[in-house]
């Protein structure tokens, strides 16, 4: 999958906009940040970034069910600048997750960044 592919589905499937806080032009950081926020109160429910041509989705998840998947699945880790207990990785191109399962997680993270 590509970054813009990625970015285009959360905003089609979610009330998110896009938005860029973290590439102002006297950032020195290699890495872009897009970042996907409700509509309806300003909440982060993910964060799409690139390190080494590897997309990585940062999305928040239930606690047990993110410690399973870090546990059991490949390409699945604690989210980075996160809270690592509620926040999850997913190495888009590396996982074994499937496209649909991916969605389905982004998803459960738009809800759970709603309340």
């Amino acid at each position: 999958m590509e970054r813009r592919e990625l970015i285009n589905w959360v905003l089609a499937n979610t009330d998110g906009y896009e938005c860029y806080p973290f590439n102002g032009p006297n950032s020195h950081e290699k890495i872009k940040w897009t970042v996907i926020k409700h509509q309806a109160n300003s909440k982060i429910m993910a964060l799409i970034f690139e390190i080494d041509s590897q997309l990585l989705i940062d999305i928040k998840l239930d606690p047990d069910k993110g410690d399973i998947l870090r546990q059991n699945i490949k390409g699945v880790y604690p989210g980075y600048h996160m809270n690592k207990v509620h926040w999850n990785i997913i190495a888009v191109n590396l996982t074994s997750l499937t496209k649909d399962e991916i969605h389905e997680l982004i998803k459960e993270s738009a809800k759970l960044t709603l309340k």
